[in-house]
Formats: C-alpha cells, sequence, structure tokens
C-alpha cells in the first residue's frame, strides 16, 4: 500500500523506497526522529535511514500476521507472512496455505503454492517460529457492568460516576 511521508529538510524531495514496511515502522520511526529510544518491546525500526537513502534494502525481511481473536470480526481472520514478493496466506488454521507472487498477481488471484512447495514449506515454518514468540491470548470476559464487551481492538471500558461506559 502506498505511504505518503514528508519531512522537508529530512527526507529528499522525490524519493522513493519500495521495501516491506510495517505500521508498527511509524511508532519507531517518530520515536527515533523525537530522540527517544524505541521501546524494546517494539517489532518496528526506524524508518529514517532508509527514506534518506542512508541504508538500502527492505525495514524487514519478513513480515507476519496473526489476527485469530476468537471474539474478533471473521472478516479480520487472517495468518500470513510475506517475503520479498511472495504472500504465504491462509484464513483459519485448519485452511490449506496459499501463495501468491504479489509482483506477478497483485490482486492474489493466482495460488501457486502446489508449484513453489519449498517456498511454503520455508515461509509456513518461518511463520510457525514467530508464532511460538507470541504471548498466549488472554481470556475475554463475556460480560462486565452487565453489559456485553464489544471485540476487537480498540475497545475498552471504564466507570464514570457508578456507570459502565
Amino acid at each position: 500500500m502506498p505511504t505518503i511521508f514528508s519531512m522537508p529538510g529530512t527526507i529528499p524531495l522525490g524519493k522513493d523506497y519500495d521495501g516491506l514496511i510495517a505500521n508498527f515502522d511509524f511508532y519507531s520511526t517518530i520515536a527515533a526522529t523525537s530522540g527517544h529510544a524505541i521501546p524494546s518491546h517494539c517489532d518496528g525500526v526506524n524508518l529514517l535511514p532508509l527514506l534518506k537513502g542512508n541504508q538500502t534494502g527492505d525495514a524487514h525481511e519478513y513480515l507476519f500476521w496473526l489476527n485469530n481473536e476468537p471474539g474478533d470480526a471473521v472478516h479480520r481472520h487472517l495468518i500470513a507472512v510475506r517475503w520479498k514478493n511472495w504472500r504465504l496466506y491462509r484464513k483459519y488454521k485448519k485452511d490449506p496455505w496459499q501463495l501468491f507472487d504479489l509482483k506477478a498477481d497483485p490482486q492474489e488471484k493466482n495460488d501457486l503454492a502446489v508449484s513453489y512447495p519449498e517456498v511454503v514449506k520455508t515461509l509456513a515454518a518461518k511463520h510457525a517460529a514467530w508464532e511460538k514468540t507470541l504471548a498466549p491470548l488472554g481470556v475475554i470476559p463475556d460480560i462486565r457492568g452487565g453489559l456485553k464487551i464489544p471485540t476487537g481492538n480498540g475497545w475498552s471500558f471504564h466507570s464514570v460516576q457508578g456507570e459502565t461506559k
């Protein structure tokens, strides 16, 4: 997905960077730009050396996704890994892996998993190893203050004058 950075006097005008980045890199870049250390719990990297042209390559060799929180909306489920032009994907663990060459097939219409079993095996193993580094999902209570707790990112509850909001 295209992203535009504008930092006059810092990033050269008209400079393109086509490497792999992720949204969590923005947090790290902002922290570094403001003179703060990137927190140890953050997987992001400072993009400025790449955007300025002082460093080449991808910010990440691999990008991983695991959206499998049981209470999350069905459309958000995603298990995937990205490496170079390849994207290995499945919606649920029970599903077979699908492999796409994003350069030749950006709309992901041609599953190449059967044609490239070694790429599937390698990327699936990388994803499995990464997944083992994650903290287990927490237990989500069904009821709080008599209200059903919404699911998904960004939801929180707090009490205001005896009411649960």
